[in-house]
């Protein structure tokens, strides 16, 4: 297992001061150009890319490590802040993935991302960190508009997966993008998110979100009018 330690920066946190839930993705990015020089990886971007995060990272003094274990194809690594005995995330990428297929879902909501040149990796295709950012980005507008009516003061990410069907490449004119929930458990809801150009589907993401008492700092049960809420966001 090989091991590297990175700076924190301000910018790599929420409104909150946590680390961003999309920062514990470029962390793990940073260790990628080293690997793939030393032939571990390759060059290609992971066709899929899962986050479990484990508890908030506050701002520090001290670096961000990373623990990198690589099985066949499969990168997994560990994300704390140096000296803590637990990860804060658990970011595996996976470079032979079986392939996705997924369709646009005709009564699905639909909104609008701008690329920005910035978002571009070295191969002119959509950073895998920002993949991450532009699915944020997608959900967060989702839960302040169609989603609001559920009415889940507090809710936190527990798990992301994005998965690639198309490396997705420049365009100066908007992704569309699909968001709907998937599914309704006790304490959590998965959101599932599409992108989308020319009717034909580049990319997909499941964020499984749980319901968050900050009082004691613990997940909170739903509620049956929110679980109601939310099975009514639902696609057949």
């Amino acid at each position: 297992m090989a091991s590297t330690e990175i700076a924190m920066r301000w910018s790599d946190l929420d409104t909150l001061r946590h680390v961003n839930n999309v920062v514990y993705v470029d962390y793990a990015l940073e260790t990628w150009p080293e690997l793939r020089a030393s032939g571990l990886i390759p060059h290609t971007d992971p066709v899929r890319v899962e986050v479990d995060y484990r508890m908030p990272v506050l701002k520090s003094d001290h670096p961000i490590h990373i623990d990198t274990a690589i099985d066949g194809l499969t990168l997994t690594q560990s994300i704390l802040v140096s000296g803590a005995e637990h990860p804060a995330a658990i970011v595996t990428s996976r470079f032979d993935a079986a392939p996705e297929t997924a369709r646009v879902e005709p009564d699905a909501p639909v909104g609008q991302l701008m690329l920005r040149y910035s978002d571009l990796d070295d191969h002119r295709q959509i950073n895998t960190a920002r993949m991450f950012e532009l699915f944020q980005e997608a959900r967060v507008l989702y839960m302040n508009t169609t989603m609001r009516e559920a009415k889940i003061p507090s809710i936190v990410s527990a798990r992301a997966d994005v998965r690639v069907i198309t490396p997705l490449r420049w365009q100066s004119e908007p992704l569309e993008t699909q968001t709907w929930v998937k599914t309704v458990g006790g304490s959590s809801f998965a959101i599932r998110a599409q992108l989308c150009k020319d009717g034909e589907v580049l990319a997909v993401a499941e964020t499984v979100m749980v319901a968050f008492d900050a009082d004691t700092q613990r997940s909170a049960k739903l509620n049956e009018d929110q679980r109601e809420r939310l099975r009514a966001l639902m696609m057949d």
